[in-house]
């Protein structure tokens, strides 16, 4: 299933605040683990996740059609940052350039190894 740029961000964006949101409502006590999902969603509130730190902003992705497992991220102030397995780990693959400042990352579909940056 291929979804644009816009769609996968704030796909990953939604699962992100989801994650969030349940995290905190359990730790205040209003859901507990092995309740049932439909109380755990009610529970949840909508906020604004922005940035908690400069480092924390993500500004770009690019995703190989061929192997959506491996994904680039781009991190404003902080570089590029590689996962092979959907996106569970990270590594740097841009912290030993002169900048590691960032504003966009792409990468070749014909030649997955090929990434710009």
């Amino acid at each position: 299933m291929c979804f644009s740029k816009s769609a996968r961000i704030l796909l990953i964006l939604s699962f992100v605040a989801l994650l969030a949101s349940a995290g905190q409502a359990w730790a205040q006590g209003k859901s507990q683990p092995g309740q049932d999902y439909a109380e755990i969603i009610k529970a949840l509130k909508m906020r604004a996740i922005g940035p908690a730190i400069m480092g924390g902003r993500v500004v770009d992705f690019a995703v190989v059609e061929s192997n959506p497992a491996i994904i680039y991220a781009a991190v404003g102030p902080s570089g590029v940052f590689k996962s092979e397995n959907s996106g569970v780990t990270w590594e740097p693959v841009f912290d030993k350039e002169n900048t590691v400042a960032v504003g966009a990352v792409a990468v070749s579909q014909s030649h997955p190894d090929i990434v710009w940056v």
